[in-house]
């Protein structure tokens, strides 16, 4: 069973007087992280300061060091640099899992009362974004081109009832001037 354990000084008057410290298995943290991405075409992975793998879909990654679970090898120096300075880091490549073009967000979660912060990587294929950016741009376009319909059959009949009574008014006019 993998284990994390995370130990915070007692500190008294200024005084280091002890050490705080529990181990968590982290088998509850697996299920709950895999929950969080099933049935969303989403994969989520933990991942310790040091580029240890905490949380993987594939429990035979877990332990294992980041360079090892497939991450395109150009991306591996700023992704593993982004893990260890806790930064946020984001990448478009190729998924590990499935090899599908996908947003691969890294994002730091701090633990209180240390110093260091592990990393969570989001997998979303892109094409997954795309489709719903474009579902997005039709119902804009959809409700734009609605809109000027509106706006052109509104401006023709103000038009119209200015026009109108100019015209008539000529239409008079001509008479008298007959």
């Amino acid at each position: 069973r993998f284990t994390v354990g995370i130990s915070v000084p007692i500190i008294k008057n200024n005084r280091p007087i002890g050490v705080a410290g529990v181990d968590i298995e982290l088998t509850a943290l697996q299920e709950q992280m895999q929950e969080m991405a099933s049935g969303k075409n989403m994969s989520v992975i933990l991942i310790g300061a040091d580029g240890t793998i905490i949380s993987h879909p594939d429990k035979l990654k877990i332990a294992k060091n980041i360079s090892e679970i497939g991450f395109p090898e150009k991306e591996l120096d700023g992704i593993e640099n982004a893990i260890k300075t806790g930064d946020s880091h984001q990448i478009i490549a190729p998924s590990p899992f499935s090899g599908e073009l996908s947003y691969i967000l890294f994002h730091p979660v701090k633990i209180n009362a240390t110093d260091s912060s592990w990393s969570l990587c989001t997998i979303v294929p892109t094409v997954l974004v795309s489709d719903k950016v474009r579902g997005i741009t039709l119902k804009v376009a959809f409700s734009s081109l609605i809109g000027l319909i509106i706006l052109a059959v509104s401006t023709w009949f103000v038009a119209r009832s200015i026009t109108r009574p100019i015209l008539r008014i000529g239409e008079c006019l001509k008479r008298f001037a007959a």
